[in-house]
């Protein structure tokens, strides 16, 4: 019985028409073939000085009989070609998306107590969710709830994979697919936003650690972390219990990625400091909502049943 986790089952999975989405999008370009069960494609650029391609070949149906080994060997050209790796290329083109990845490191056999996994996954969707509203509202400093039209966007994203070793959780974060064909439209999805926005803030978190203060946090929060975020990392690093945790991003090459972006950090358990200093200080300058009463007449009561089954 095949495993459902294993590599065979994944590139089961592969369509051609997903592979030939993948390549399409990355300047592949199809030429003429002999083999009429085929397709053949070139590469976008020549990887030799004389001018020499790379071809490739992709199935034009699942019938054939070696299918699975022939979607492998051109995952691993892809592979190679693109410098990535090997599981990064196969789960993007399973799913259009940006890809963010916390891998706590030491953590025993793979594995972390079944609250603490829930909890991780808990304050991951804080910080995307949060970080959409602050692409909606990005002079906020703190939110006081959630913005409906953030949660649809945090919402959509999905659980993949787990990994081998360190504890490793995956979150696939979908992106729309571009509207222009043209190459000087450079403008990402509202989800790749949301991405960049936590990164650049990651990136604050890390000059604040070698400013030892906070200010490149609080200073930069219309970009990066606002308070709500530097919560939801703050509860990340709790997770950790006292292990360093890697976060990172494998971002769906289709949209450009800014130069200045880095895609890898480290969070510890002393930058706990900065993120709770900047939580505060950001929060200090957020007017508090004013309870009040109200009084009047009832006019309309709306009585919902349950009903037992």
């Amino acid at each position: 019985m095949i495993d459902d986790r294993s590599p065979d089952r994944l590139l089961q999975s592969v369509k051609p028409e997903d592979l030939k989405v993948y390549l399409r999008d990355r300047g592949w370009t199809e030429v003429s073939s002999q083999k009429n069960y085929m397709i053949k494609y070139k590469s976008p650029n020549p990887i030799r000085s004389d001018g020499r391609y790379i071809s490739l070949f992709v199935p034009k149906d699942e019938n054939l009989t070696d299918y699975t080994d022939t979607i492998d060997y051109a995952l691993r050209v892809i592979s190679a070609f693109e410098k990535r790796a090997y599981k990064d290329l196969l789960n993007q083109i399973l799913s259009f998306a940006d890809c963010l990845k916390t891998r706590i490191v030491e953590a025993k056999k793979g594995m972390i107590p079944l609250d603490q996994g829930i909890s991780l996954y808990e304050e991951m969707l804080e910080l995307i969710t949060f970080s959409a509203c602050a692409e909606f509202e990005p002079n906020v400093k703190r939110f006081p709830r959630k913005l409906e039209r953030a949660i649809y966007y945090a919402e959509t994203s999905l659980m993949g994979q787990s990994e081998l070793g360190s504890y490793i959780a995956n979150i696939y974060i979908p992106l729309e697919r571009k509207k222009s064909t043209f190459t000087w439209d450079t403008t990402g999805p509202f989800a790749r936003k949301m991405v960049l926005r936590i990164l650049r803030g990651l990136e604050d978190l890390s000059d604040s650690v070698k400013a030892d203060r906070s200010d490149p946090i609080i200073d930069n929060y219309r970009e990066g972390l606002n308070s709500n975020m530097c919560d939801a990392l703050i509860n990340v690093i709790d997770v950790g219990m006292g292990n360093n945790i890697v976060l990172s991003a494998i971002l769906e090459p289709t949209y450009p990625v800014p130069e200045d972006i880095s895609t890898e950090f480290i969070l510890t358990p002393p930058n706990k400091h900065y993120l709770q200093d900047a939580r505060d200080k950001l929060k200090e300058d957020v007017p508090q909502e004013e309870e009040r009463s109200f009084i009047g007449y009832v006019r309309l009561l709306h009585w919902s049943s349950v009903k037992n089954i």
